[in-house]
């Protein structure tokens, strides 16, 4: 009985094995070419959650061929995560290197409140931040709450520009995009000049994920997930073209609506930095800030990290984390502390 109850763990082991190995290896051939594999790659850090069990079982179970399986899924995820969980893997700066803290926060279209403007302080006075989902009202108590603290403000809340906004400590102008498509989803182009040095920064919230297409039937359901990853991967390409006319440094900030395992973020990432990657420690969830409910579906709270910080290799990054206070939003503000050394 015993012997059987064994090779029975064996095979359960092997079969998750064999399906982490799969879906592993049609993520890096197919990206997001299936709107379930989509979903599967939105979910990836939650596929590796029977490590939590297996890992405890292999000290209690003595057969090779049940640590051999477990060993499968485990070296994936630290293919994919490991470096996330390693001490020291910030980089040292130069003290004659210049110092930027950027901040990135999806603020909700809905957000009216002091609290909310007062968030983007919690951890210190970030350079620069970049804001999504901004409303009129908010401006206006961004304005009074943090208009002594950033001389600097573009704040755009017409629906053409999809409400968005910069807060800066140094002066920064908007630049005409080379290229963009629908409107209603435009990305907005600043030049910051620090000094007599300056970079582009752009303020990106790229096509959002419309879970609530699930009360419209699985067709609808799939057909929304599908078409917005191939939107996001075409966003990706706007800006990858975009960058190509600009010889300045390039930081790009926003809510991404989609995570690092992507088709939209492989593109970006091939050129860029991951700030929170480079420089963070765990898996760094942003989004939601707090538990809800989807479809009467409980959702908890920090389940994906969709707002990211990258950069190009002009800048270091030093230290990337999401904050904890948000006040009325369902985002948590993610940051990043980088380094621009001398000469580049």
């Amino acid at each position: 009985m015993q012997r059987t109850l064994g090779n029975v763990c064996v095979g359960v082991v092997w079969v998750y094995a064999a399906l982490t190995l799969l879906w592993f290896g049609l993520h890096a051939r197919l990206g997001d070419a299936f709107w379930w594999l989509t979903l599967l790659n939105i979910a990836a850090p939650y596929l590796f959650l029977p490590l939590a069990l297996l890992l405890p079982a292999c000290l209690l179970c003595r057969r090779w061929d049940f640590w051999l399986g477990t060993f499968v899924p485990l070296l994936l995820f630290l293919l994919l995560y490991g470096k996330l969980f390693l001490p020291g893997g910030a980089a040292a700066a130069s003290d004659t290197d210049e110092r930027l803290t950027v901040m990135t926060f999806n603020i909700w279209g809905f957000s009216r409140s002091a609290e909310t403007a007062r968030a983007l302080l919690q951890d210190g006075t970030p350079d620069i931040v970049v804001l999504q989902e901004l409303s009129h009202e908010m401006s206006q108590v961004l304005e009074e709450e943090l208009g002594d603290v950033y001389p600097y403000r573009l704040l755009n809340t017409e629906p053409a520009n999809r409400h968005s906004g910069v807060l800066s400590r140094y002066p920064v102008n908007e630049l005409e995009p080379e290229r963009y498509a629908d409107p209603g989803w435009r990305i907005q182009v600043y030049r910051v000049e620090v000094g007599e040095r300056a970079f582009v920064l752009y303020n990106v919230h790229l096509r959002v994920v419309n879970f609530w297409t699930l009360s419209d039937g699985l067709g609808a359901f799939a057909e929304e997930i599908q078409a917005g990853a191939r939107y996001r991967a075409e966003q990706a390409r706007w800006i990858l073209e975009d960058m190509a006319h600009r010889p300045e440094p390039v930081i790009i900030a926003g809510d991404f609506n989609t995570t690092d395992q992507s088709d939209a973020y492989r593109l970006l990432a091939a050129q860029l930095t991951d700030a929170y990657r480079a420089a963070g420690w765990g898996l760094g969830h942003s989004f939601p800030a707090y538990s809800g409910r989807l479809t009467g579906i409980p959702i908890p709270r920090r389940l994906v990290r969709i707002d990211m910080i990258l950069v190009s290799d002009a800048f270091v990054p030093l230290r990337s984390r999401a904050g904890a206070v948000y006040g009325e939003s369902d985002h948590l503000p993610m940051w990043a502390e980088l380094a621009w050394p001398v000469g580049r």
